[in-house]
């Protein structure tokens, strides 16, 4: 645990260049432009905090550049004390000078973003969007979390000495900012001169809010942080996990319309780039009790899925920057897996094979599960890195995953008529799927294949067929 108290305020300000020219709020602009490099934001962030028990704060401003010349900044303040109950700093409300003119706050609560006319207070418990006339914020609910090996706590305002407050007075936000041993306290935003978010576009709107940015996917200075699921050791009220697949940003990356979903979706990879571990392989920091008693997986594991989702969310970035930076940092973990398909294989023929989900890497020897989803996933993520790069191992390997698949052939149709979630060579089929995720998964992948060759891959329609009658004879329709 920390010895002292950390305060992070995390400014990220779109400030120059095209982000100046005047756009009205009810049409949609081309944001195409605003894809911004590699080296953008979260640089910084996880290097040494200053040592200082004074609360002084240090001030780091990175200019952001593309090839069109400057286009932004982003701004950092750091915070360190062991004294004292609060700390308050403040930020210019561009915009709102006039404080008896009334911004737009729409307030992150119960699944939606609730619009209302506001003067004064903004609650800091809550994400929220502010539309001053001249400015769109976007501004992370305070976030408070009291560090522990491989997981957080997130604390409540009732249990910090100060409660946390964001306040506006005439032009300026005012933070109060709790300071408590061990706690890292923190609010993060974006400040941007074109609109964040075009409100009319009520696709947009929805996948913001099923993003959820305040009670399950905070995002942290931590990373993505996700409650701890029940089945690991840190399980509790309140407590947090930082989850490295990262899919908030892929989701935004991938499917958001928005300025607001472009730069979040940045702030993410760069996270990402920051903190990807040089073996190219992330370990979930904790034991799982599941995976304990059934294989005798011990503390800290490597998850395939999850691993598969960040190093995905890295190629995807690629095909929408053409940053080679971040293919870069997607072969480190495409490398590793090489290699993890050589020795955690579970053969079904001459030519396929499938993969264990799981591993400690303790040398147990232990036979784990292959799961349709994770298989699916990673096969995804080789067929899109070989189109990228025209590395032909990955191609062949994603052969040799589906080829698995299909070895198994109508052995994954449950009698209920479901597919079955997972294979293993000892046990059989076995556990129950999800209901959408791996129809989801098998959609994705037949698309791929049919990048990759110009033609479907038939099994993989077969089992789509089976799940989607499944899930519709349980969905009522």
């Amino acid at each position: 645990m920390f010895k002292k108290a950390l305060l992070i305020l995390l400014i990220f300000a779109v400030t120059a260049g095209i982000l100046y020219t005047k756009v009205d709020r009810d049409t949609e602009a081309d944001i195409e432009a605003f894809v911004f490099p590699g080296d953008v934001v979260l640089k910084e962030v996880s290097k040494v905090v200053l040592e200082n028990s004074l609360g002084v704060q240090t001030t780091t401003t990175s200019n952001v550049s593309d090839d069109k010349g400057h286009i932004g900044q982003l701004t950092e303040i750091k915070f360190e004390s062991n004294s004292g109950n609060a700390t308050y700093r403040h930020i210019a409300l561009v915009g709102n000078a006039d404080r008896d003119t009334p911004i737009m706050v729409r307030y992150y609560s119960g699944g939606e973003f609730t619009p209302y006319r506001e003067h004064r207070l903004i609650e800091g418990s809550h994400a929220q969007f502010i539309e001053a006339p001249s400015r769109d914020y976007f501004f992370s609910s305070g976030q408070f979390y009291e560090l522990y090996d491989g997981y957080t706590e997130r604390l409540s305002a009732g249990a910090l000495a100060v409660s946390p407050e964001v306040m506006i007075e005439s032009n300026r936000l005012n933070f109060q900012l709790p300071v408590k041993e061990g706690v890292l306290s923190e609010y993060w935003f974006i400040e941007s001169q074109m609109p964040l978010v075009y409100w009319n576009n009520a696709k947009e709107v929805d996948l913001l809010a099923r993003m959820d940015f305040d009670l399950t996917r905070q995002f942290s200075v931590l990373g993505n942080m996700y409650p701890v699921p029940d089945s690991y050791s840190g399980v509790g009220e309140n407590h947090f996990y930082h989850n490295h697949a990262y899919h908030v940003g892929n989701k935004l990356l991938v499917e958001g319309a928005s300025l607001f979903s472009k730069l979040f979706s940045q702030i993410s990879v760069n996270h990402l780039m920051t903190n990807m571990p040089e073996g190219g392989y992330f370990m979930t920091p904790m034991m799982s009790s599941w995976l304990g008693a059934d294989y005798g997986l011990g503390y800290a594991f490597y998850d395939t899925r999850f691993n598969a989702d960040a190093a995905q969310f890295l190629v995807n970035t690629y095909k929408k920057t053409r940053d080679w930076t971040f293919l870069e940092a997607a072969e480190k973990h495409i490398a590793f897996f090489k290699v993890y398909c050589d020795q955690y294989k579970i053969p079904t023929s001459d030519r396929g094979y499938l993969v264990m989900d799981y591993t400690d890497f303790s040398g147990s020897g232990v036979i784990v599960h292959a799961s349709l989803n994770h298989i699916l996933a990673e096969a995804v993520l080789l067929y899109d890195y070989h189109m990228a790069t025209g590395d032909q191992k990955s191609r062949q390997i994603a052969d040799e995953l589906l080829q698995g698949i299909e070895d198994l052939g109508e052995g994954w149709v449950k009698e209920n008529g479901d597919l079955w979630y997972a294979y293993h060579p000892e046990k059989g089929f076995i556990l129950q799927d999800y209901i959408d995720v791996t129809l989801n998964d098998l959609r994705t992948a037949q698309q791929t294949y049919f990048n990759v060759y110009g033609k479907e891959f038939e099994f993989i329609n077969y089992l789509i067929d089976v799940k989607l009658k499944y899930v519709n004879s349980v969905i009522g329709k």
